[in-house]
């Protein structure tokens, strides 16, 4: 078992791409847990963290459309910082990519 949550180890290349393999392979009956005992020191978090923030190509990684950050906003209005439920408004976005890297841009925004 790793005990990696100690440690922040940057991800390789041929970690991302083993990671990649093990998704592909596992498919609908993705189990994080058995993906990171594949995965040497990574925990089942940090492989389904690095996923779906980095390496899942679902995620848009064009700039953001005026539309798309309207609509974070107003969503963000509605449902306050409910992450996760407001990135699923935004396909192809990421929580963590509404929260961090545009949000903080509002006047007065208090996280």
């Amino acid at each position: 078992m790793c005990t990696c949550s100690q440690m922040r180890i940057p991800w390789s290349r041929e970690e991302d791409q083993k990671l990649r393999n093990l998704v592909e392979q596992q498919g609908s009956k993705l189990n994080w847990s058995s993906v990171s005992k594949l995965m040497r020191n990574r925990s089942g978090k940090q492989c389904r963290e690095r996923w779906r923030h980095n390496l899942d190509p679902t995620i848009k990684r064009e700039p953001w459309s005026e539309e798309e950050n309207q609509k974070l906003l107003r969503t963000y209005d509605e449902l306050g910082s409910k992450w996760a439920d407001i990135a699923r408004q935004l396909p192809g976005r990421t929580d963590n990519a509404c929260v961090t890297n545009r949000l903080p841009f509002r006047a007065g925004f208090a996280g």
